[in-house]
């Protein structure tokens, strides 16, 4: 059995939104002795594919589906081949609005990759650093390549807390909310809280992310949000992800939407299901 919190972080929206969920699909909900609220797994794998119209998804960060195209991209990646790059994403979107899942299927299997052959010592630290900052380019090039949103559009601004020092995933963020029409500004990496709240106050966004992509101290993490969250207003969500939240640190992070995957965030916003918590 499920709680109502890890129900709602498993399929990406709000436990109110979760509770609506269940009273829509008419989900059976379980009472505890205390009188709390739980769900079965099966009846929450029924909710998923119901919401989301299929079975949940695999998290894109694991290792590549297509190690063909995926050793191409790599080779791409080293030569700083950035056309070649893009028109191999460009060549498999029919829409803007598909670019999220395209790139889990193209740029994020190729990082994973080339992290695993700096590991094991294949790929020297400087090919890595090349590899990375050709990416940075790719994505820089896309932002200005797909359409421009409309001016009143909903704004989303991100990025990343002090000592987690990768800009890639903040840079993939941005992107991806721009291609299904949000304003997005990404705030970079290695941020103080404050001036993540000082921007949320100038720039009024609807919407914050933060990538969480190394921990060194998940004590500062959990402060950093409770924090961050006191200087908003009620009406901001903030998401989160990244392969440094921890199960049990996703617990305690409970004014925030976790998403496993960018894909699963876009289908979230475009479904009109991401709501802030309540």
């Amino acid at each position: 059995m499920v709680s109502v919190k890890e129900a709602a972080q498993y399929l990406g929206v709000s436990s109110s939104t979760f509770k609506r969920v269940c009273d829509k699909y008419a989900l059976p909900l379980h009472r505890t002795a205390g009188g709390h609220r739980r769900i079965s797994r099966s009846d929450l794998d029924h909710a998923y594919s119901l919401l989301w119209n299929g079975p949940r998804k695999k998290c894109v960060s694991m290792a590549p589906s297509n190690p063909d195209g995926t050793q191409e991209l790599v080779e791409y990646l080293l030569d700083r081949d950035i056309e070649a790059i893009i028109a191999t994403i460009f060549g498999q979107m029919e829409s803007p609005n598909q670019l999220s899942h395209v790139l889990e299927n193209t740029l994020v299997p190729a990082l994973w990759s080339i992290g695993e052959l700096w590991r094991t010592k294949q790929l020297d630290v400087y090919q890595e650093h090349i590899c990375s900052n050709t990416v940075c380019a790719v994505l820089d090039q896309l932002l200005y390549r797909i359409p421009k949103v409309e001016a009143d559009s909903r704004l989303a601004i991100g990025g990343s807390f002090e000592t987690n020092l990768d800009s890639i995933a903040s840079k993939f963020v941005c992107l991806v909310l721009r291609s299904i029409g949000m304003r997005s500004i990404d705030l970079g990496c290695n941020l103080p809280v404050a001036s993540i709240a000082k921007a949320a106050s100038d720039l009024q966004p609807a919407i914050i992310w933060i990538c969480h992509t190394h921990i060194e101290n998940p004590d500062s993490i959990v402060e950093n949000h409770r924090k961050l969250r006191q200087s908003l207003d009620s009406s901001v969500m903030v998401v989160i992800g990244g392969g440094g939240l921890s199960p049990a640190l996703r617990k305690t992070l409970h004014d925030c939407t976790y998403f496993e995957s960018m894909s699963m965030m876009v289908d979230a916003i475009n479904a009109n299901m991401l709501a802030p918590v309540q």
